[in-house]
């Protein structure tokens, strides 16, 4: 694993947290470190296998 994936996998775990809460998508890319939301998007979907919203969806509604 290289440094970038663990950083990506820590911001990732960080991201799950917040998205037990109300805070907006876009924000929590931000909250955690990534710059671009759609950039946020990609890697957690590579990540978890399901985007930042259904990952809420499924897990928290």
């Amino acid at each position: 694993m290289n440094m970038m994936h663990y950083i990506n996998l820590k911001r990732v775990e960080e991201a799950k947290l917040y998205l037990q809460g109300d805070t907006p998508i876009t924000e929590i890319a931000f909250l955690v470190g990534f710059n671009d939301a759609n950039y946020f998007s990609r890697v957690f979907k590579q990540i978890v296998s399901v985007t930042p919203l259904q990952y809420r969806k499924e897990y928290y509604r």
